[in-house]
């Protein structure tokens, strides 16, 4: 591959964030990969949740499911006009989550052994965490989280939560050659969400589509969220949610999507979830590529992550952006050898990259 230029200046890339775990009794090995850009703006949680106490605790080696946790909780948070709102994000969405929903269990106990997290929580967590940002900040953060817990009969069921353009798909079958999206980016391209702005602006105000322009007028770019009169300003967002954003269109949600897929008992399944600074110059089929003869996920994660900076390097034109790739391998419980990832080294890291 050759070498690969800094993101942050015009020598080898510095060092790179990186951590990996394995939740056995949830069929779970994990590894996160990043290479921060000069503002270094992306943050990421990976960790295991008890949702009857409460307790959350990062993933770094070897867990159990029901001594450690009855949930993978992973996420990719991806600032915008600062890293606050992401380390907000990192540091409390989820700790948030799981209180809510112990709370809620404590208070009307349940048979718990097949529980998923409520949307309903994950909705109301995301509102609270968005009015907590645009208290104390002025910037803002896409958003995306899985949740994975144990199904009935030997399956694992994987939630998948976001405000924002940061995505997850998955991978599946020989060679990993059958992929889709797991989510959808929350843009202008996507039509529901563009006639939603447009809907807001005519019936309350504070919200236009519309492109960026020049000094001298020219339009630049494609459409934006625009708060104010667009020949006015360029103060705008690309993503039509997100999380805080204080001084953009109220019409930019920060209510989560959803989507569920369940991995069978005899099934093994891998989950790509990363900040836009990969999908830009990925998609699932050059994904599945690079990781078909990859089965260790941090061995993957990593190969995504350098990729994606060589990738922007040598084939385009873009700014150098932050790069966050969680690599996540969830198997059903009737597969004859446990998926795990190698956690030999210390598991949550900064390194030199040579």
């Amino acid at each position: 591959m050759g070498g690969v230029q800094s993101c942050v200046s015009g020598g080898e890339v510095p060092f790179k964030r990186e951590q990996t775990g394995n939740a056995h009794g949830l069929g779970v090995a994990v590894a996160a990969c990043q290479i921060p850009a000069t503002k270094d703006e992306d943050r990421y949680y990976v960790g295991i949740g008890n949702m009857n106490t409460g307790k959350l605790t990062r993933i770094e080696g070897h867990h159990k499911c029901g001594e450690d946790g009855d949930v993978v909780c992973v996420g990719v948070y991806d600032g915008h006009g600062g890293r606050e709102v992401a380390e907000l994000l990192e540091k409390e969405i989820v700790a948030r989550l799981l209180k809510r929903t112990s709370d809620s269990i404590n208070s009307e106990p349940k048979d718990v052994k097949y529980r998923k997290v409520p949307e309903s929580h994950i909705t109301e967590t995301y509102r609270d965490v968005h009015k907590a940002a645009v208290k104390k900040y002025n910037c803002g953060s896409c958003c995306i989280n899985l949740f994975i817990t144990n199904g009935k009969d030997g399956s694992r069921v994987v939630q998948c939560a976001w405000a924002g353009d940061s995505r997850a798909s998955y991978f599946k079958g020989n060679r990993y050659k059958q992929h889709s999206d797991f989510s959808i980016d929350h843009s202008l391209e996507r039509p529901e969400e563009k006639e939603r702005i447009i809907s807001h602006g005519q019936r309350y105000g504070g919200a236009y589509v519309a492109r960026r322009k020049t000094r001298e007028g020219y339009p630049i770019g494609p459409h934006a969220v625009f708060k104010s009169d667009p020949n006015k300003t360029n103060l705008s967002l690309m993503m039509t949610r997100s999380i805080g954003d204080k001084h953009h269109s109220v019409a930019v949600l920060a209510d989560p999507e959803f989507r569920q897929i369940v991995v069978g008992r005899n099934e093994h399944v891998r989950l790509v979830v990363a900040s836009d600074g990969m999908w830009r110059v990925y998609d699932n089929k050059v994904t599945s590529n690079t990781m078909k003869h990859t089965s260790d996920p941090s061995l993957a994660a990593n190969r995504l992550a350098v990729g994606s900076v060589w990738r922007t390097q040598r084939h385009t034109h873009m700014r150098m952006d932050d790069v966050t790739v969680i690599v996540v391998d969830v198997q059903g419980a009737d597969i004859g050898h446990s998926v795990s990832v190698q956690t030999n080294s210390p598991t949550s890291r900064n390194k030199a990259h040579a």
